[in-house]
């Protein structure tokens, strides 16, 4: 697990303020905002780990916190957009549903406003993920397929994937068997030409795997089993503190 002092980030907190005050006077040198894009790098990049590896969205929310006044000193929409819909993500896990899509929304229209269509589209899966949180299936329904839709048209292999796995996730929450089956066998076709982030891998192992526990089809559910348990024994020998967030696996009668 990341762990920092109060003293460490009382440190690192005063050192981004000091340079923001700069960049908002106006007196920031090229020297000192490279010195402010590596420094906030490094508080978003611990947010980003806090969350991905150890499903820790409270103090995720607080290193991204710090992370987005400076690029707003900076006038960075594009970043700015960035930490916003994943701080919406994790006002979802901690169950402020509303906040959170509130949020999604400013950076959806951030992107809009910069015609950055990828954002959006990136957005418009977190706001599925908040929606799923809240139980709204439909409207996770909704916004994943127009995001599926953009990177389609894109023709983003990986992207579909990690829409794919999240419809995956979808079909089995509302019951639907027979939909789940048929995207996980094209999604599993493209899943072994691309060479896939781990996360993605061991998310569609998971639901390979209660997709199969459902039929009750024991060589397969203890194939995508083991295959999701690799994954995972092979990142927690990384960190013994490892634990990422999954997908749910409740599936309706």
């Amino acid at each position: 697990m990341i762990t920092f002092s109060q003293n460490q980030i009382d440190s690192i907190c005063q050192v981004r303020d000091n340079l923001i005050g700069k960049a908002k006077n106006k007196t920031l040198s090229e020297k000192d905002k490279k010195t402010l894009i590596k420094l906030v790098f490094e508080i978003q990049n611990r947010g980003f780990k806090l969350e991905e590896n150890y499903s820790d969205a409270l103090n995720s929310l607080v290193w991204i916190d710090n992370a987005i006044p400076v690029w707003i000193a900076l006038k960075d929409t594009s970043m700015y957009a960035n930490l916003l819909k994943f701080k919406g993500l994790l006002l979802g896990y901690i169950g402020k549903h509303y906040e959170a899509k509130l949020v999604i929304r400013q950076a959806i229209s951030l992107y809009t406003l910069k015609n950055q269509e990828f954002g959006v589209a990136v957005s418009y899966f977190d706001l599925s993920k908040v929606y799923e949180q809240e139980a709204k299936i439909d409207s996770a329904f909704y916004f994943i397929n127009l995001a599926l839709k953009y990177w389609v048209t894109k023709n983003d292999t990986s992207r579909i994937i990690g829409q794919n796995i999240q419809l995956i996730n979808l079909y089995l929450k509302t019951g639907d068997i027979s939909n789940a089956k048929i995207l996980q066998q094209y999604t599993e076709k493209n899943l072994r030409i691309n060479k896939e982030y781990w996360y993605n891998q061991m998310n569609f192992y998971y639901l390979s795997y209660k997709i199969n526990e459902y039929d009750n089809n024991v060589v397969l559910r203890d194939k995508y089993y083991k295959l999701y348990q690799d994954i995972l024994s092979s990142q927690t020998k990384k960190d013994s503190n490892f634990k990422p967030r999954m997908i749910t696996n409740s599936i309706s009668p």
